[in-house]
């Protein structure tokens, strides 16, 4: 599941969305071992620039390191640039138990940050969604 976080409201100068999904997944060997991560992508288009999401902070404090940068995608004008972040097991749970209210995402490379405020719910949302699909099988 795709969230939206931030999006400008002048379409005039482009697009520039922050968009991100909460996930799990399995171990190649063993299906009882998960993992979960945080994807956040970056789409631009027009005269915007783009951030590659290497980090993120969330609510000022805690700070995230991309484990991988996904290949740049092109769909219709819009460059699409995101990132993996690896969570924990207590990761996953700050994401679902507090409420989430400020992020930043940031690249150190090209010296580009971008701050904003975000709806708490979205991100819990997810991570109870992926709990109780985790708990159905």
């Amino acid at each position: 599941m795709v969230d939206g976080l931030q999006r400008n409201v002048d379409l005039e100068h482009g697009l520039f969305s922050i968009e991100i999904a909460l996930g799990v997944k399995t171990s190649e060997t063993n299906s009882v071992n998960i993992s979960y991560y945080l994807q956040v992508a970056v789409l631009t288009s027009g005269a915007q620039t783009s951030i590659i999401p290497r980090n993120i902070m969330i609510n000022s404090f805690k700070p995230y390191v991309a484990s991988t940068k996904a290949p740049i995608k092109y769909l219709d004008g819009v460059t699409i640039q995101s990132c993996v972040f690896d969570l924990s097991n207590d990761d996953f749970n700050y994401f679902k138990d507090v409420p989430i209210s400020h992020m930043s995402v940031t690249d150190p490379v090209a010296g580009s940050n971008f701050d904003f405020y975000v709806n708490s719910k979205i991100i819990a949302n997810q991570a109870a969604c992926i709990l109780k699909l985790v708990k159905s099988n």
